[in-house]
């Protein structure tokens, strides 16, 4: 065990460790991951991994009133905690598309197994929880934790491995895997995904396979992330020991464009890190206050880090214990004066540590954290990750910014594996008192890497539980929000009478609507009614635009209630109208929530329209407008493009029967096959220079255009796809394998129009739409097409330059 191989100061009770040597803790770090991975094949090969003889329950709330609940004839001890409803691994299943048929490593048919999550708050107030699988992650709605909704899953494109971690970053997540790499998934590093693109998902047509918006290359597996949420900054910890950073912090900057996190630098000294809290100090310790500051968990010590200055990073302590074994996660008390730590290993293999152990430190001087006495849990298993959720939601440091009235900060939440979901009330640190559990195996027992992975608390109170054997539990803590009002909970199902949607006369248009357009020409409301995308038009036009609705008041009964059970009426519950859309729905007068009828004449302020008066442009530019007017308001609505579409290979379809079905969805079909397709989420270009273009509205590709072809010299097929920001050429000569080889990012500004055709191995491509200053004598972009023979599949797709720009007539599209 990693303690036997450490020569152990004792000068005080916090202990100096010096290293044997570094390969020495390696080696016993990598063979404990080895040993977990072992326990878990040898789980599946016996069939109990995953556990495939549950059921989803839902609409089956059961309230902890004893010492257990009973749900689906299973018995679940507990202790002040409610049973909210439960989401088997057979519902989050993910098929591997390429298994059995060699995906590179060695996959499994599809799931196996739960491991990491967090969570997120969404624009529209969804509570979504983000659970890891060993071959992607699940998106899934609780905000109505009784009955939650699985919206869609990311397929991991890294090889299938237990570990695997995501956190959120304003309104993107960020996901790693750990495991074995192969020579694909060396710098397969960071997946980034962009969760508003949950809000626009059918509901009718769920869950949805979706794919990353970016990946970051800049190392392959990685073990846990950390984001200091106040600073802007990442941490990827437990990466290659050989890698750049040696397995320790490898820093990124995600706050300057969270979907395209940039490489900065390293804290490496100290080896390998398995995880890490990184913060914006704000403790006892005065010299920090307001630096960056990580608390590292590095397998046999609490290292602490100044990491203010990313060019000059100082390690300001580095503390062991007698007890150290595997120096797991830990998490900081709301003041930052203590960390409460766990050692994954010390009960299995430290014959001194018996029972479930939590380690505390104060850290009240950086620069000399000091032991205090460990509680001691009444358990004999393992414990894995905590936290301290009020804190989190305290400082914004979860998947949504801080709130005014967050959970209590007096509770940390544990997830110990096989004893489930444990609290601690650690308000006073030299009397820690343990206030409620759920055991989600009650099946098992022991030094068992089985049960509980992880959990995380939504703004509600509500704890998402991730299983290993099981899947995804929702929990209800009654101690959450302590002797504050506690969160509503969501009507139960079927929801209470909704608002009326009448027509209400007193709602009406502006007359004069005070806009006008491009020109300077009146835009009354009747006029415009195709612009009703824009807010201003909504503002000012709300009958044209439809959004009239009947006097507004709140339910009385509101349909809601405590998690107590008593009634929650509208007047007792406005802290919460921020935070769920049923408190908004039921409460909307309450809430502020009423749908506002336009204002007044006096305060009326004339504002103009980038759009041009219809009555005044010609026949063909009136046309243009209309088409650009219809894609902008799909683009707002959040359906161009479409999200949610995954490419589609090695899976062609002969037509018969007038159909054929891909991914799910039928296609009318006569007499032609299908071979394969390449979603637009693949084809998208990034706009660097967003959002200082000058003329680019978006950040990225939004929708496709023309189409031209070529074959190349060596008989290769090749594509050339138009879309609204550049051009695409696609290796198509195995039509049932499509390559992206490369692409273009235009430099004209973005419009739907573009065209290319081709001439002796050379492409000419242009672009239509409203010209800038520096746009008016860009005219065709020329490009050597034999460049394509000789770029490396490896390196594929390219970003291209044109060799030269035609200037002497802007082209317009025929």
């Amino acid at each position: 065990m990693l303690s036997k191989l450490l020569a152990v100061v004792l000068a005080t009770a916090a202990v100096t460790i010096q290293h044997v040597s570094a390969t020495d803790a390696d080696t016993a770090g990598v063979r404990f991951m080895a040993a977990k991975l072992a326990y878990w094949e040898n789980l599946k090969s016996e069939g109990a991994l995953p556990r495939s003889d549950l059921s989803t329950v839902a609409s089956a709330r059961q309230v902890c009133s004893g010492s257990s609940v009973t749900v689906d004839g299973e018995s679940f001890p507990c202790q002040n905690i409610d049973f909210e409803s439960f989401i088997s691994l057979n519902d989050l299943n993910i098929e591997n598309a390429c298994a059995p048929n060699s995906c590179g490593f060695g996959q499994q048919p599809g799931t196996t197994q739960g491991s990491d999550i967090w969570g997120y708050l969404s624009r529209d107030n969804k509570e979504i929880t983000i659970m890891c699988v060993d071959n992607g992650v699940w998106f899934v709605d609780g905000t109505d934790a009784q009955n939650p909704v699985r919206l869609a899953y990311i397929r991991s494109g890294r090889p299938q491995y237990a570990w695997c971690d995501v956190k959120v970053y304003q309104d993107v997540a960020y996901i790693v895997k750990d495991g074995t790499d192969t020579a694909a998934s060396s710098s397969y590093g960071i997946e980034v995904f962009d969760l508003t693109r949950l809000e626009s998902l059918a509901r009718d047509n769920q869950p949805v396979s979706l794919s990353p918006d970016f990946v970051y290359t800049g190392h392959g597996n990685s073990h846990n992330l950390v984001i200091d949420t106040e600073s802007g900054y990442l941490y990827s910890v437990g990466t290659s020991r050989s890698s750049q950073c040696r397995g320790g912090l490898h820093i990124i900057d995600v706050k300057t464009d969270p979907l395209r996190p940039t490489f900065v630098g390293c804290a490496a000294s100290d080896g390998y890190t398995h995880d890490a809290q990184c913060v914006v100090y704000d403790g006892p310790d005065t010299v920090y206050v307001g630096r960056q500051i990580c608390f590292a968990y590095n397998e046999d010590t609490l290292t602490i880090w100044d990491v203010e200055d990313k060019n000059n990073i100082v390690m300001l302590s580095r503390t062991g214990y007698p007890d150290a074994t595997y120096t797991h996660q830990g998490w900081l008390t709301e003041d930052m004066r203590y960390v409460l730590l766990d050692d994954e290993l010390d009960e299995r293999d430290d014959s001194s540590v018996t029972f479930t152990t939590t380690y505390i430190f104060d850290v009240s001087d950086l620069n000399n954290p000091q032991q205090l006495p460990s509680f001691v849990h009444p358990d004999a298993v393992i414990d894995h990750n905590l936290y301290v959720w009020g804190a989190i939601h305290a400082k914004g440091w979860g998947g949504n910014g801080p709130m005014q009235n967050p959970p209590s900060s007096k509770y940390a939440y544990l997830s110990n594996y096989v004893a489930g979901l444990r609290v601690l009330n650690v308000e006073n640190i030299n009397n820690i008192q343990q206030a409620g559990y759920f055991d989600i195996a009650p099946d098992l027992d022991g030094y068992a890497f089985e049960g509980a992975w992880s959990n995380y608390m939504h703004p509600s109170g509500v704890v998402a539980v991730s299983s290993i054997d099981r899947g995804l539990f929702f929990l209800r803590p009654q101690m959450a929000f302590d002797n504050s009002s506690p969160a509503p909970t969501p009507p139960p199902t079927p929801a209470p009478t909704p608002v009326p949607t009448d027509p209400d006369d007193s709602c009406s248009d502006l007359v004069p609507s005070g806009l006008q357009f491009s020109d300077g020409s009146p835009a009354e409301c009747a006029n415009i009614e195709q612009y009703c995308y824009l807010a201003i038009v909504q503002e000012r036009c709300p009958r044209t635009c439809d959004l009239c609705v009947a006097p507004c008041e709140d339910n009385v009964p509101s349909g809601l209630t405590y998690t107590s059970g008593a009634p929650a009426p509208c007047n007792e519950i406005g802290q919460y109208c921020a935070q769920y859309d049923f408190v908004r729905e039921a409460c909307p007068a309450t809430c502020d929530a009423c749908p506002a009828s336009a204002a007044k004449e006096a305060d009326l302020i004339v504002a103009k329209l980038s759009v041009e008066n219809p009555a005044n442009v010609e026949t063909g530019v009136r046309h243009m407008n209309q088409k650009q007017v219809a894609w902008d308001t799909f683009k707002a609505e959040g359906s161009l493009p479409r999200k949610g579409l995954v490419s589609s290979r090695s899976s062609a379809q002969s037509c018969v029967n007038g159909a054929v079905v891909i991914d799910g969805e039928s296609f009318p079909c006569d007499g032609v096959d299908f071979l394969s397709f390449i979603s637009l989420d693949e084809l998208t270009i990034f706009n660097d220079c967003f959002p200082n273009c000058g003329f680019n509205s978006e950040d990225r590709t939004t929708q496709g255009s023309d189409i031209w072809g070529w074959l190349s010299p060596t008989n290769k097929e090749i594509t050339i796809d138009c879309v609204d920001n550049g051009v695409w050429f696609i290796d198509g000569t195995d039509p049932e394998n499509p390559v992206r080889m490369g692409f273009i990012r235009s430099g004209r500004p973005q419009f739907a129009w573009c065209d290319v055709k081709v001439y002796d191995n050379t492409a000419y491509i242009v672009k239509d739409g409203s010209d800038t200053s520096a746009s008016a004598t860009y005219g065709i972009e020329v490009f050597d097409l034999l460049r394509l023979e000789s770029l490396a599949t490896s390196g594929m797709p390219y970003d291209l330059e044109p060799d030269t720009v035609y200037t002497g007539k802007i082209m317009r599209v025929a």
